[in-house]
């Protein structure tokens, strides 16, 4: 895990936040795109119990289900959208 500062923005008024790291990175949900592109690669061969299993198995790296999931609808959602 690599940890970074960031830096948010919000107008004096308040409202949203703005995080021009996380506009300009292109993640989604926390996630880089190599790595979305990753979990919707094993989501298309399995379900996402097995997204997780893998990871953990082969990558040290620990993953809950509903991020998994999250991750791989707005993949699909995009992809939809560029048809």
């Amino acid at each position: 895990i690599v940890e970074i500062e960031r830096h948010v923005y919000q107008s004096s008024k308040g409202g949203k936040i703005f995080c021009p790291l996380e506009d300009s990175a292109r993640t989604i949900f926390a996630a880089t795109p190599k790595f979305a592109q990753q979990l919707s690669h094993k989501y298309s061969q399995g379900n996402a119990n097995s997204v997780c299993s893998d990871l953990k198995e082969n990558h040290n790296r620990s993953v809950a289900k509903s991020t998994v999931q999250n991750v791989t609808d707005w993949v699909g959602s995009i992809a939809c959208a560029q048809e």
